[in-house]
């Protein structure tokens, strides 16, 4: 696959998730709609899908230079860290700010985390040190520290040493699993574990997509078939043990030996998003897609990547703008009526989403148009300026005229 074509595939990946992290969020209103985006119950989500497509990106984009320019690397990682840590700072008070207000005149907020008991210093100490967090955006402070450790990881993949990246990771997630940290950072050590595997599978992608295309005809088509069965297989089964519709599930042979076997599957893949099978769960359902996606691509993209891909290419903004849409939408009276209404309540919502990536591309044109006329009228005034002095500096060495 062609680089530009990898980019499209990523951005509309990151789209897809997005709109699946919107529906999640407006789950309080979106009734049914949750239901088909998982509601953050199935064995992976678009959580897990989106941290890993994360780090996927950060080593396309960054993979080159782990060794020829790690100067560069660690400056623009670090730098977006900063502007990540500062984006999360203000996106939490916003929230803060929001569900106050809200809460006076006498509405509920549908927002996670809980609101501030102690003193505004207090606050203010929690969410610079990264212990607090409230609202629908908090999972920017997650990316404020991984970005901080994405170059060593970086350079490490590209060296011997590579796989000390996933074993290291992998490490702290079972060690979570196994023993449960008590602690404010938690969920720093669930998440990592898709971000830096992210980081891992593009390291040899090349690799991997070579292999896979040497296959012969058949073989493919067989594994395909295999990992398409197998995700299906655990989607369905799934969703089926986390909303147990009883008539579809009655009808099901055996069905019951899950049921009573709940508990166990729930330890695996799920435990508060800890389940030790959770991440390859998250990989299989990553392959199906891009298999889905590669046979259909043309199709996919003709229907339904003008929406998509906007959104995928402005994940960050849209996704700090659903933290400030949700809680708004969610206290208007005209939620939580009906299904018809609340499913056009949420498509109304992701609509709003696309128009904000639209008017973040505008925005991101106005600003390179602007740096660019100012680059262009730096150079002409270079070039003016040294144009003068070439003239001045003949008239000055030529002989005086009588």
């Amino acid at each position: 696959m062609k680089n530009k074509k990898r980019v499209i595939a990523i951005d509309y990946f990151r789209g897809a998730c997005m709109l699946a992290v919107v529906i999640n969020h407006a789950s309080l209103f979106n009734n049914p709609l949750t239901y088909l985006a998982g509601a953050g119950r199935l064995w992976t989500g678009a959580a897990e899908m989106f941290f890993l497509l994360s780090g996927i990106t950060f080593t396309l984009v960054r993979g080159k230079l782990a060794h020829s320019d790690f100067r560069q690397v660690l400056s623009k990682s670090w730098r977006r860290a900063a502007q990540l840590y500062v984006l999360n700072f203000l996106v939490i008070l916003a929230s803060l700010t929001l569900a106050f207000w809200l809460g006076a005149k006498g509405h509920s907020y549908n927002m996670p985390g809980s609101l501030p008991s102690g003193s505004f210093g207090q606050l203010m100490v929690g969410v610079l040190s990264l212990q607090y967090g409230f609202g629908w955006a908090s999972f920017l402070m997650y990316y404020s520290i991984f970005l901080l450790l994405a170059p060593f990881a970086l350079k490490l993949l590209y060296s011997r040493l590579w796989l000390v990246v996933p074993l290291i990771s992998a490490g702290l997630f079972a060690a979570n699993f196994f023993h449960p940290l008590a602690s404010t950072y938690y969920f720093f050590f669930v998440w990592q574990i898709y971000f830096f595997l992210g980081m891992s599978l593009s390291r040899w992608r090349k690799l991997a997509l070579n292999w896979y295309r040497a296959l012969a005809k058949y073989p493919r088509r067989g594994l395909n078939a295999a990992i398409l069965i197998c995700a299906g297989a655990t989607a369905i089964l799934g969703g089926l043990l986390a909303f147990k519709p009883g008539v579809v599930a009655a009808r099901i042979p055996h069905f019951g030996w899950f049921l009573a076997h709940q508990a166990g599957f729930n330890h695996y893949f799920q435990a508060s998003r800890t389940g030790l099978l959770r991440p390859l769960a998250a990989l299989l359902v990553l392959a199906s897609a891009y298999i889905i996606y590669k046979k259909y691509e043309k199709f996919l993209l003709a229907k339904t990547g003008k929406l998509v891909n906007s959104i995928g290419r402005a994940s960050l903004t849209v996704f700090t703008a659903q933290a400030i849409a949700i809680p708004v939408v969610s206290a208007l009276p005209m939620t939580h009526r009906s299904p018809v209404l609340n499913t056009l309540v949420t498509a109304g919502l992701c609509c709003l989403m696309y128009y904000v990536a639209q008017y973040a591309r505008l925005v991101h044109h106005i600003n390179k148009s602007i740096a660019s006329l100012a680059t262009s009228l730096m150079n002409w005034s270079y070039l003016s300026a040294s144009a003068v002095k070439t003239i001045l500096a003949k008239f000055a060495s030529s002989p005086e005229i009588d």
